[in-house]
């Protein structure tokens, strides 16, 4: 059977242009102004993304470098003296021991049963 409806693009208006697109995302622009460079709309390509491993390799590509870049200048700013830089960069680097809300593992039981041990001079236990 025959598929019927309006003949993709892709091969025609992207495919050619992958390098480009990665370039594209790589210099920062978002996924509608990569469609319009293109002269397709958004919805087409999230739905050629979707359908052409190669676009989102091309597209993941160029977002990994912008990001790596990104990643290079802050440590700058922060090794540079930057104080908002320096509590990004921790935050998000080592999150485990920077993040504003620590994580405290509190067992009361326990906790109760020591103290209330302490109070009538019992060691623990008894």
């Amino acid at each position: 059977m025959k598929k019927r409806g309006r003949p993709t693009t892709y091969f025609d208006l992207v495919q050619p242009r992958l390098e480009e697109v990665k370039d594209w995302a790589g210099d920062g622009l978002t996924r509608p102004e990569i469609a319009k460079r293109l002269g397709i709309n958004r919805a087409t390509l999230h739905r050629y993304m979707n359908d052409h491993e190669d676009l989102r390799d091309a597209i993941k590509s160029g977002d990994g470098e912008i990001v790596a870049n990104v990643e290079a200048a802050l440590a700058k700013r922060a090794l540079g003296g930057d104080v908002t830089a320096m509590i990004f960069f921790l935050k998000n680097k080592a999150p485990e021991k920077w993040r504003d809300k620590q994580e405290r593992d509190v067992n009361v039981r326990n906790d109760l049963d020591s103290y209330l041990a302490a109070v009538k001079g019992k060691p623990d236990g008894e």
